[in-house]
């Protein structure tokens, strides 16, 4: 165990405050620092006698106290008060206060010292800190591949921190992200509580799709759907004299309601054309339980990063079809991307971007080789020389003259050949790729498919994810991380030669799947769960499972671009 005698490191909040609090806080001071002399001196006695401190953190939480209780007892009844606050807490995080022991604790009398309710007091502050610092349920256990922050390496050290210096009542939220949209999430978590309390949102009736100028009495449920989730302006109250006119108007598909309406698509990556069809009608359909449930799914993934992110790094929210690059001052700018279909999806990773390859050659992976391009020569033969296609020999990397082949003949499942695709317009990978080492062989890069940038839903690629303007990206990169000016940048692509940018620093590289988004202006939205992680989520943390919510309706399965390539190769 450390000694603290000589120095401590002081709770969030203790390291200054005002004048007229200096001797309050003296005070603490002298009695953290006699709480931790006396931890100190308890555990150097018990290694002295040969008795190892033990691997119960409760166990060790009592035993630097000789015992003594902290929560029960006469004596105790304000730090039994600041840990049910603490404890309550648990619901601003999206998570039960009652797996903490706080319903147990808080019809407990205080009464007598009972050294059961002292077990269970202080195991749920631990369980509750642990899930605040790493999250509830481990990461890879639900999608994706990383693993949660460190726990705390010492509980009961904390612990006894937090009550020597009276913070038990705040101890918890230091240890929760503290990440903007974190903060977002959880004012919408207390916004929806509401509506849920209000009863909700009525659902609207199937029926035929609703357009602008319609005037239909299904108009009036659209309106009080879109109101009750303060999508536009509530009806005024009380209701004026002419109340047949006011119904009229409010039964009409007017402009206020095809602005809310295109928000909503948007935001949900549908076809922004004002029109509530069948698809808009059934993500509206979606009830307030299942919205609560989704952002505490999302709660639960944010409290998988790291409390201190890495700067500077890039993000991409694979649902949200977005990538956000962050420099020392913060966010730098955010662009569009494609990820991978649902039956090819991009994997939730962490890696460290490396390098970046001006004009690549694109390696097609022998699975894409098969199931993309082979069918494509097939059909067109000349599309092998025309995409710019070598084929190699598969066992002795010798090229083929692929005029020569009879690509009818060739077998899928013992496909023979290898596939290069050269530099150029046509290239898969467009003109540059960035490079992050991981076991996926996944990669960011540029496309020859720009025009799909402009689909509202973007799950097309092959696992790797494409970005929208990948130059601009890359010249960040240079500018951030390597020796290379935009000048020489611009003169390495223009050569239409293959050339490797090594970075002088790494960039860290996160896929993250957030289903529930910050919306920037202290809102959030929803995205649809392209590759359906959200239910195993919400079940496991005791959510309301899903019910019949759209999916990210893309036809993915077997798509091939127009110019035949598809993508992802080695990303090592």
């Amino acid at each position: 165990m450390p000694c603290y005698c000589q120095s401590a490191a002081l709770p969030t909040g203790l390291e200054t405050r005002p004048g007229d609090a200096h001797t309050l806080f003296k005070e603490k001071l002298n009695k953290l620092g006699s709480v931790l002399n006396t931890l100190f001196a308890i555990a150097m006695s018990l290694q002295l006698a040969g008795t190892p401190i033990e691997a119960d953190p409760v166990e060790a939480f009592y035993a630097a106290r000789a015992g003594a209780p902290v929560w029960t007892g006469d004596a105790n009844r304000e730090n039994r008060a600041d840990l049910l606050a603490a404890l309550a807490s648990a619901s601003h995080h999206g998570l039960d206060p009652a797996d903490y022991g706080y319903d147990a604790l808080l019809v407990a009398g205080p009464g007598e010292v009972d050294p059961a309710l002292e077990r269970l007091a202080t195991e749920g502050w631990m369980s509750l800190a642990d899930d605040l610092a790493t999250g509830r349920v481990h990461p890879r256990d639900y999608g994706a591949e990383f693993d949660a922050p460190e726990p705390l390496a010492n509980p009961a050290d904390a612990l006894a921190l937090m009550i020597a210096a009276g913070e038990v009542a705040t101890s918890l939220e230091a240890l929760a992200p503290r990440r903007p949209d974190y903060r977002a999430l959880q004012a919408a978590l207390q916004r929806y509580r509401e509506i849920a309390k209000q009863g909700g949102w009525r659902a609207i009736e199937a029926g035929p799709a609703l357009h602008p100028g319609d005037r239909d009495v299904r108009v009036l449920y659209l309106r009080d759907r879109l109101q009750a989730e303060g999508l536009m302006p509530a009806l005024p109250w009380p209701v004026p004299e002419a109340f047949p006119d006011f119904i009229d108007a409010m039964m009409t598909y007017d402009e206020a309601v095809e602005a809310a309406v295109m928000d909503v698509q948007r935001s949900g990556h549908m076809e922004a054309d004002g029109v509530a069809g069948a698809d808009t009608i059934e993500w509206l359909n979606i009830p307030v339980e299942h919205r609560i449930a989704q952002i505490e799914a999302n709660l639960e993934r944010l409290r998988w990063l790291p409390r201190e992110p890495a700067s500077p790094r890039v993000e991409v929210n694979l649902p949200d079809y977005r990538l956000a690059v962050y420099g020392d001052a913060g966010l730098v700018r955010s662009y569009d991307v494609i990820v991978g279909r649902p039956s090819r999806p991009s994997p939730q990773l962490h890696a460290q971007m490396r390098y970046m390859i001006l004009n690549p050659w694109w390696e097609t992976p022998h699975r894409l080789a098969v199931l993309d391009e082979l069918p494509l020569f097939r059909r067109d033969p000349e599309a092998v020389e025309r995409l710019g296609f070598v084929v190699l020999n598969r066992e002795t990397g010798e090229a083929v003259d692929a005029s020569e082949i009879d690509w009818t003949t060739v077998s899928a499942r013992d496909f023979p050949y290898r596939l290069r695709q050269r530099p150029g317009p046509l290239n898969a990978l467009g003109v540059v790729k960035f490079i992050f080492p991981n076991p996926f062989s996944t990669f960011l890069h540029d496309t020859s498919a720009r025009a799909l940038f402009n689909r509202p839903s973007r799950a097309f690629s092959s696992g790797c994810v494409r970005v929208r303007d990948a130059v601009a990206l890359a010249e960040w990169v240079a500018a951030l991380a390597s020796d290379t000016d935009n000048e020489r940048l611009h003169d390495a692509l223009d050569s239409g030669a293959e050339t490797r940018i090594d970075l002088n620093r790494p960039i860290d590289v996160r896929f993250l799947y957030l289903t529930a988004v910050a919306d920037g202006a202290g809102g959030v939205r929803f995205v649809p769960d392209v590759y359906g992680l959200d239910e195993r989520l919400i079940e496991a943390l005791g959510g309301v499972p899903e019910t019949e919510s759209p999916d990210d309706e893309v036809d993915t399965d077997g798509f091939i671009l127009a110019d035949g390539s598809s993508e992802c190769g080695l990303g090592l």
